[in-house]
């Protein structure tokens, strides 16, 4: 992918003199054209407020390593940052010194896509410190991150903003590379261990994983004793909002590293969880091309966990980043009965609200009385679902998703049959459904996540202003 024209651009270097929350806010509008990471990896902000974030990116086959896992790195950094540049003033540079990341479950393309929702802990003189929580397409927590930010002035001063130009996005001849389909080789290892996939990597036996030829990270050797070394070229594609590299995929590189010094420890009735990752950035890294060296090694082994570090060395050899792992190796249980019990078939009913024009409206208000709006709405909502004994699923920030346990309940429940709250210009819309076909077993989300895609359909149909879908409890 590296080795294709970069797409995107940067902002012009007037974009700078905006203060951050109106840099955020031309960000979510699409008022600039999408940076080259961005194209990359198919990231985009979903929501920007005052001290907050919110970031959401596919699940690409392109993320996978070779085990079928995806890092978080790049939408975890990159949902941070904008958080920080919200309450940043103009003409300020920003960069990720530190990131402290807790993984709750590993996280595979069946996720289908992930959002980060990131906020502003604490700002102080030197660094600002932000935390991301990452959710998959089941609402289920994923991951925890706490990063450390640096804001520095920008010397000498960007020039007086002049306004934005119409986007005219360029047209290319494939998609971009997140969309494009998965590979179709045979890049996970199936028989045998991690390590002997490794050496048929090396070997040109076995295809190198998606999200090694995505990024350019690329195996020098094989960790027979738990140490070894990786390479990442400094692409002018691993940019964003700056010329140098985004800490995002360094992020990934160190993830990549950390975890392959520990393949020699892992067998085929076991499998390694990662705990936590402890990483720092220690300076910038320009996008020349030149390859960066990751050097890892594994550190220490006591009982189930295992410590790993790592470090990153540019082209002339200077340290820019550093990191260390904490992993659980487990033997992998065989299922009880109980999960290979057959599947029961049962009926739920989903309701979904959305607020229309929830951004215009958030813009033409400003964050405090927008705020207070919301929160009018989240507790009329919250007010109906006990009244018809509904469950709160998960609040996505402009709406609501909530089960129910009959279509009747759910529909009498809808937004649209009750008042708005004061201050919308437009109704909340809602919509509920059902499917008699659902199943409810070992791994329902099979059946799960085709039925979330349904509102469009829906919508194409004549049901202007209803998402229907239906889950499995």
């Amino acid at each position: 992918m590296l080795g294709e024209p970069v797409r995107g651009s940067l902002p012009p270097p007037d974009f700078y003199s905006l203060p951050g929350i109106e840099q955020a806010r031309a960000w979510l509008r699409g008022s600039l054209p999408a940076t080259p990471l961005a194209r990359l990896v198919g990231y985009r902000p979903t929501q920007v407020g005052s001290g907050s974030a919110t970031l959401t990116m596919a699940a690409s086959p392109w993320l996978q390593f070779g085990e079928g896992t995806v890092d978080l790195k790049i939408l975890i950094e990159e949902a941070m940052g904008v958080a920080v540049l919200t309450g940043s003033p103009p003409a300020t540079f920003m960069a990720t010194a530190a990131m402290s990341v807790n993984h709750f479950r590993p996280c595979t393309v069946e996720s289908e896509s992930f959002v980060a929702r990131a906020r502003v802990l604490n700002s102080g003189s030197a660094y600002v410190t932000a935390e991301a929580v990452v959710e998959d397409a089941l609402g289920r927590a994923v991951a925890q991150a706490t990063g450390a930010i640096l804001l520095r002035a920008i010397d000498p001063p960007p020039p007086p903003h002049r306004g934005f130009a119409p986007v005219e996005e360029p047209t290319y001849p494939t998609p971009d590379p997140h969309h494009r389909p998965g590979p179709s080789d045979e890049f996970m290892a199936r028989d045998g261990t991690l390590l002997d996939a490794m050496r048929g990597v090396l070997r040109n036996e076995v295809p190198e994983a998606p999200v090694g030829r995505l990024l350019g990270i690329k195996y020098l050797d094989v960790p027979e004793d738990g140490s070894g070394t990786l390479s990442l070229s400094a692409s002018p594609w691993l940019r964003s909002r700056w010329t140098d590299l985004q800490s995002g995929p360094i992020g990934t590189l160190m993830h990549t590293g950390l975890s392959v010094a520990l393949v020699a420890l892992v067998k085929p009735n076991t499998y390694l969880g990662v705990v936590s990752q402890s990483l720092t950035f220690l300076r910038p890294i320009p996008a020349d091309g030149r390859d960066l060296v990751a050097r890892y090694r594994l550190v220490d082994r006591g009982g189930e966990l295992i410590v790993s570090s790592i470090e990153v060395l540019d082209a002339d050899g200077n340290r820019v980043a550093m990191g260390s792992q904490t992993s659980v190796l487990r033997e992998r249980q065989r299922r009880g009965a109980s999960a290979a019990r057959e599947a029961e078939r049962v009926l739920a009913t989903v309701l979904f609200t959305d607020i229309v024009g929830s951004t215009l409206r958030a813009q033409e208000l400003g964050d405090a009385q927008w705020r207070r709006l919301l929160a009018e709405h989240d507790a009329m909502v919250r007010l109906q679902l006990r009244t018809f004994k509904g469950r709160e699923v998960k609040a996505t920030g402009d709406g609501f998703l909530a089960a129910f346990d009959s279509p009747a309940r759910a529909h009498r429940q809808r937004p649209g049959r009750h008042r708005r709250p004061r201050g919308f210009a437009d109704p909340v819309r809602g919509g509920a459904g059902r499917d008699p076909g659902l199943e409810h077993g070992p791994r329902p989300r099979r059946r799960f996540r085709p039925l979330i895609r349904r509102p469009r359909a829906a919508r194409a149909q004549g049901h202007q202003r209803a998402a229907l879908f239906a889950v499995a409890e």
